[in-house]
């Protein structure tokens, strides 16, 4: 007899906690991408702006390959407690070492150092998050990409408040941090209550279950050689790495250009001061502009149906942004835009970028599950954040070089 769908105890409560995963399964990285300009202050000879997302992505790529290659490593629970958990000690240690020791010989190299295993931690949060979120409703799907959004408006607009309100830079990064920190707190007491909801456990069974399977079918085949066809029809072990992507490649690599793309235009990249407003202010609102625009992306997949067709124009239509965006940016290195044009080209392309990421990444998330059984949807989930994560890689170093050819513009 099949057990009852559960109804949410409260569906704001499910949402509200389907959002907070969102904001903190971003918010570590966002946190350090937001204070690039502190680190860069007080960093010698280490320019973050180059370096932070390769050193980021170098340990997080190995690390969601082998969870998505091992599949049993960890159990997705435990996976996002060690996370958070790490996550708040990295936010602690490492703006507190780069004003203890600022300037420095040896801050560059414990800064790399800390760096590259902080990406392993946001690996945990990436993967773990959307393997998780799999396993439930399409439409939790739509919430915790909403809240991912959500992650980088909140970090932006505690910054703007720090830098116009705060009179010691040190001490307006230790508040930065300190709510950083609070956020995933209050994420990893959330989570540990949630999973004791009779809501979230009738859905993460699916996971149990399938370990389950595994096991006895391991037994099975130990202790009978000659398994009949039909009872090997019976046995549902997880999927390899190669049978799943065998099943989603066409969503993992439109994800994969989705985010080539995202990133190589990524707003990060191009150090430029907009409306005469001061550089701080000017990098705040681009990224301001960014995620809003992102959020409202990932919030309106909820009134599309999904659909192969429409991921693919989404995708595809977007890669025009690969010519505008450059365009818009020469328009004022030379200093052509400085009547507002260029200024507001800048920022509508943004926009243009960061909604069509918002919509492509929810719609991949939200149908690569649809493709797989119940008991595979966490791994369907993992599989796409990992090529979410190549696509990231690939086109941070795409932006490296368009970065230097913006360098040399401006000379």
């Amino acid at each position: 007899m099949e057990t009852k769908q559960p109804e949410p105890e409260s569906t704001i409560k499910i949402k509200t906690a389907f959002i907070l995963f969102g904001i903190s399964s971003l918010l570590p990285w966002n946190a350090i991408l937001t204070q690039l300009q502190f680190f860069s202050n007080n960093l010698s000879g280490l320019d973050p702006f180059e370096s932070f997302s390769f050193l980021n992505f170098a340990f997080n790529i190995v690390l969601q390959f082998i969870l998505l290659w091992k599949k049993d490593l960890f159990k997705i629970k435990y996976q996002l407690v060690l996370g958070l958990i790490f996550s708040i000690f990295f936010l602690i240690l490492i703006p507190t070492l780069t004003i203890v020791l600022s300037k420095t010989k040896w801050l560059n190299a414990l800064t790399v150092i800390l760096v590259l295993i902080m990406g392993l931690t946001n690996a945990l949060l990436s993967s773990g998050f959307f393997a998780f979120v799999s396993f439930f409703p399409a439409e939790q799907i739509v919430f915790l990409s909403t809240g991912q959004g959500f992650s980088g408006i909140i970090m932006n607009v505690i910054q703007y408040f720090i830098i116009a309100f705060s009179k010691s830079s040190y001490t307006g990064i230790i508040i930065f941090f300190i709510i950083s920190c609070a956020i995933l707190l209050t994420t990893l007491i959330v989570l540990l209550f949630s999973l004791k909801s009779e809501y979230f456990k009738y859905y993460l069974e699916l996971q149990d279950v399938n370990e389950i399977n595994e096991i006895d079918a391991g037994n099975e085949i130990d202790n009978n050689e000659n398994v009949n066809e039909d009872e090997e029809n019976l046995i549902k072990p997880k999927l390899t790495f190669c049978q799943m992507f065998n099943i989603l490649k066409e969503i993992d690599i439109l994800c994969c250009i989705l985010y080539i793309v995202t990133f190589a235009e990524y707003p990060v990249g191009f150090n430029i001061e907009l409306f005469k407003i001061g550089m701080d202010y000017s990098m705040n609102t681009v990224f301001i502009v960014y995620n809003v625009f992102d959020t409202l992306g990932r919030y309106l997949t909820s009134c599309f149906k999904t659909s192969k067709i429409l991921i693919y124009i989404i995708v595809l239509s977007r890669i025009i942004l690969l010519v505008t965006i450059p365009i818009a940016f020469n328009l004022r290195v030379k200093n052509v835009g400085d009547n507002g044009f260029s200024n507001y080209a800048i920022l509508i392309n943004s926009a243009l970028l960061a909604i069509t990421n918002g919509i492509g990444t929810t719609l991949c998330f939200a149908f690569a599950p649809s493709l797989v059984n119940d008991e595979y949807k966490g791994q369907a989930g993992a599989s796409v954040s990992f090529f979410t994560i190549v696509g990231i890689c690939l086109g941070s170093v795409l932006q490296f070089a368009t970065g230097q050819i913006f360098k040399k513009l401006r000379n």
